[in-house]
């Protein structure tokens, strides 16, 4: 705990009163508008014009989720008092993961918000990162906050400063769950969860590595069955051949054959290795439909044969004499089929 601070839990406590203090009495705009035949009816929606009134937990899902609101601060104003102490007690259940809460607050803005709502939002998330970090079991995993956090801050520094400075047991039991749950994502290069913007997602990867490279072997040497994740954490803070030809990457012996040929002394190929390498590290593809972040696993052993596109079929045009009028039929009627 810093020096200053209240326990975590009364601090908690007494963010979320002060969340509720600041946004008493909001309601969404008197105009905003939503699709009634996939979002909701337009009784749903003017509860959310209705300062105080209770939402069930699918309408407030569905509040907070929506990506085209009008004015979606307004909406997450409305239902922040309510809001909040679900995502505490562990009610809240995105699709893919706790991100999707962080980008609904990035969506809303919340750091320009005025005076007093603002800075009720940020004690707010500091309060509830802090109480998890020394909850023995949080209702929400601790890497899972963290990427709601930093989605909703844009950055995950401050985040992690305040890990690196609670120590103990139970924090370092959360470091070791969160390393684990990160290394697939972070060896290919990629942020363990879906950024929505590429710079976001770049900067915020390398917050995060370079962060758990530093204070992972530190705090994890002496803990028990973390050896082998200490040598992912490690080869995280290398790159290229450094990491993959390590003998403790993950994938030692399964790359392709192109990979291997251009890598070897014999046949080296920087140019090549460094295209499959690119493609490797691009395993991970995600695809955004409709509001939902579908994800895709693409195995490195799909690029020892990738797929080609099948050729369209090039159809002929009809002989005359294939006319269900034989010799002398018209092809009028034909060839506009074709």
């Amino acid at each position: 705990m810093l020096p200053g601070t209240s326990p975590p839990p009364l601090r908690l406590d007494r963010a979320l009163d002060a969340l509720t203090d600041a946004f008493r009495g909001m309601t969404a705009r008197a105009d905003e508008v939503q699709c009634d035949c996939h979002w909701g009816s337009a009784e749903e929606l003017a509860l959310l014009k209705t300062p105080g009134a209770l939402l069930d937990p699918d309408l407030l899902r569905r509040a907070w989720d929506a990506p085209d609101w009008g004015d979606h601060g307004a909406v997450l104003r409305r239902i922040l008092p309510q809001f909040a102490r679900a995502l505490v007690r562990g009610e809240v259940k995105p699709a893919s993961g706790m991100y999707e809460v962080g980008r609904s607050f990035a969506r809303g803005h919340w750091q320009r918000w005025p005076a007093q709502q603002s800075p009720a939002v940020r004690e707010f998330l500091h309060a509830w990162w802090a109480h998890s970090l020394l909850d023995p079991v949080p209702a929400v995993p601790v890497h899972e906050l963290l990427a709601l956090c930093a989605e909703a801050a844009g950055t995950a520094a401050p985040w992690l400063a305040v890990w690196e400075s609670v120590r103990g047991e139970v924090s370092d039991r959360h470091l070791a769950e969160a390393a684990a749950a990160w290394e697939y994502g972070l060896l290919g290069d990629q942020l363990p969860w879906d950024s929505w913007d590429d710079e976001d997602e770049s900067g915020l990867r390398g917050e995060l590595s370079a962060w758990l490279v530093r204070h992972v072997p530190e705090r994890l040497r002496t803990r028990e069955g973390c050896e082998t994740l200490l040598h992912r954490v490690r080869l995280i803070g290398l790159a290229g051949p450094d990491r993959w030809e390590d003998p403790h990457w993950p994938g030692i012996g399964t790359e392709p054959a192109a990979v291997r040929r251009a890598a070897s002394p014999k046949r080296r190929n920087p140019c090549v290795a460094r295209r499959m390498i690119a493609r490797l590290n691009r395993s991970a593809k995600s695809v955004h439909r409709r509001g939902t972040w579908v994800h895709q696993r693409v195995r490195a052993r799909h690029l020892h044969h990738p797929r080609r596109p099948t050729p369209r079929r090039r159809h002929r045009a009809p002989s005359l004499r294939a006319g269900p009028g034989g010799s002398g039929a018209s092809p009028s009627r034909w060839s506009a089929s074709w």
